[in-house]
């Protein structure tokens, strides 16, 4: 190859110059670039003009063959000294926190998110409509069940847990859709990535938060209170974040969602069962055995999480994100239990909403402790394992 690029300079080494131009011109090839000398002896660039035009087309050529490869001698490059064509469009990335926040913002295809945004909005608004407008109340949040009315505390609390029901089956539609998407993708051998679940969640913010709005202050009767429902909007929008952000999880990291998830399950006592010591606050007699067993569940729930995080790095895997094992562990919680609970925990044709005091503490310390404590046992399994595999 470096022969014949040697050649062909050779045989152009001397052109003519065009009629009416002044004299001829010749080219240098050296280590540093290749020159165009015009017959007054000056050094022109091969695109500039006057009597060298004609080397434009002739050094473009021999570019175009040669250029990529060594020529000459086998250390030896030959370096065009003309300007590109085109120069390439400098961009400069935001770096740290702006990048990640461009990155949730800036989406790379509208229409994908659209459509998964589609599926959200009418799912949730669907479920909603159904329960406030269409289904019977009596039978949905159990108007009258041991003489509570409509807007007694257990019954309020039903209203806001349709947000984490309704997320709950969210999450299996979402999943299963995302799945079969990406598996009927493989079977016509073409490339499908889910959109990010934050594009998807904040595309179907507002549209599911003013839906929620006018469905529970405008459909059937008794209307909400706007107090109760702006509990229903935050909670299907929390609700619908966790479910969204597991079906992710399932869907394109499906070997590491068995761990994750067996991580997360082991924070589902300390977040279910310590909710026990606000019970003395509703003025419930409550036996050693009930904080007994919240003790128990506490530390099941610390072994369950430390085991989990001991077995993964036998199997010689890094250790989870602290992050992912609490919000597996909310998930789990507050949207997959409370939907399975409507679904196959209540009487076949009487499908109801629990009430909130079955997952929350009635009290907000105790609630913000439970969290806590999760939060804690979630970063040290991260960090002890994480330090012990190093």
């Amino acid at each position: 190859m470096g022969r014949d690029a040697g050649q062909a300079l050779r045989r152009i080494g001397r052109v003519t110059a065009p009629k009416g131009a002044k004299g001829g011109c010749h080219v240098s090839q050296s280590t540093v670039g290749t020159k165009v000398y015009a017959d007054d002896g000056h050094a022109h660039s091969p695109l500039g003009g006057g009597g060298c035009e004609l080397w434009r087309e002739t050094l473009t050529q021999i570019w175009g063959k040669f250029g990529p490869k060594q020529i000459g001698q086998p250390n030896t490059v030959v370096a065009v000294d003309f300007p590109p064509l085109v120069a390439e469009a400098q961009t400069v990335r935001p770096k740290g926190s702006a990048m990640r926040l461009r990155a949730v913002i800036s989406s790379p295809n509208l229409t994908k998110v659209v459509l998964w945004t589609g599926l959200v909005v009418s799912m949730v608004l669907g479920l909603f409509y159904y329960w406030f407008a269409i289904a019977n109340r009596y039978v949905i949040f159990l108007y009258g069940h041991l003489g509570a009315g409509p807007f007694d505390a257990s019954t309020s609390s039903r209203y806001w847990m349709a947000g984490l029901v309704s997320a709950g089956a969210l999450f299996c539609a979402y999943a299963f859709m995302g799945w079969f998407c990406m598996h009927l993708a493989t079977v016509f051998y073409q490339p499908y990535s889910l959109p990010s679940w934050q594009h998807v969640w904040l595309l179907s913010a507002s549209p599911v938060a003013i839906g929620i709005w006018i469905i529970t202050t405008r459909c059937n009767y008794p209307v909400l209170p706007l107090q109760l429902a702006g509990r229903c909007v935050i909670t299907a929008l929390g609700g619908i974040a966790l479910a969204l952000w597991l079906a992710e999880q399932v869907v394109l990291r499906t070997s590491e969602t068995a761990w994750i998830i067996l991580h997360g399950a082991g924070l589902m006592p300390i977040l279910l069962l310590l909710r026990a010591i606000g019970l003395p606050s509703r003025d419930l007699t409550v036996s050693r055995a009930t904080f007994s067993m919240s003790s128990l569940g506490l530390i099941t729930g610390i072994m369950w999480v430390m085991g989990a995080a001991w077995l993964r790095t036998v199997q010689r895997k890094s250790a989870l994100a602290a992050s992912e094992i609490f919000y597996a562990g909310l998930t789990l919680s507050y949207v997959i239990l409370p939907f399975i609970h409507y679904l196959l925990l209540t009487p076949p044709d009487t499908h109801y909403i629990t009430t909130a005091s079955n997952f929350f503490a009635s009290v907000p310390a105790v609630q913000l402790l439970s969290w806590g404590i999760s939060a804690l046992v979630a970063l040290i399994a991260t960090r002890c394992f994480d330090q012990k595999r190093q």
